[in-house]
């Protein structure tokens, strides 16, 4: 079980979703998956796009940063603080030509009951 403000967790996953499509100008597949460990839980989304270089990787959390010809460039540094505030992190896999993973990884939170 994981603990959080879902309106800024669904705000999460569009923003993820929408960066997946725009990452696949051609076409090809969004995966979203999901899993728990004894840490906590991990939702990833994988999407079959153009990736990115290391130099875009390093740079994708500052506001404003963007490689895209519209948008404000604050969709993954909003995913990046929300993560933060919830205690979790945000690790990306991804290459050119390769696409991308973005992996959500939230702590455990104890069920009461």
């Amino acid at each position: 079980m994981v603990q959080g403000a879902a309106v800024q967790l669904r705000e999460v996953m569009v923003n993820l979703i929408f960066n997946a499509v725009e990452a696949m100008q051609e076409g090809g597949s969004i995966t979203i998956r999901t899993s728990t460990n004894a840490h906590g839980a991990e939702l990833q989304i994988s999407d079959t796009g153009s990736g990115m270089t290391q130099e875009v990787k390093r740079q994708i959390s500052v506001p404003f940063f963007t490689t895209k010809h519209s948008g404000t460039g604050l969709g993954l540094s909003m995913v990046y603080g929300v993560m933060q505030r919830h205690g979790g992190r945000v690790d990306i896999i991804s290459s050119p030509g390769e696409g991308t993973t973005v992996s959500l990884l939230f702590p455990r939170f104890p069920i009461s009951g």
